[in-house]
């Protein structure tokens, strides 16, 4: 059980903040200007995939 006081828990609420801007800033600029993605992005997509996965989980087992 994660409590919403405990320091992983910020620690995740702030991870998750930086990778929801960054998606939210990267994410219409590829869609306009890039036809192709390359392996790195790929890569990168897969891995902030894996965190919003994670996000789930901890906000499944998180207390209120």
């Amino acid at each position: 059980m994660f409590y919403p006081d405990s320091a992983f828990k910020s620690a995740w609420d702030l991870v998750i903040t930086f990778v929801l801007i960054f998606t939210s800033l990267v994410t219409p600029f590829r869609i306009a200007f890039t036809e192709n993605d390359n392996t790195q992005w790929n890569v990168i997509n897969l891995v902030i995939d894996s965190i919003f996965l994670m996000d789930i989980f901890v906000n499944f087992n998180s207390a209120i």
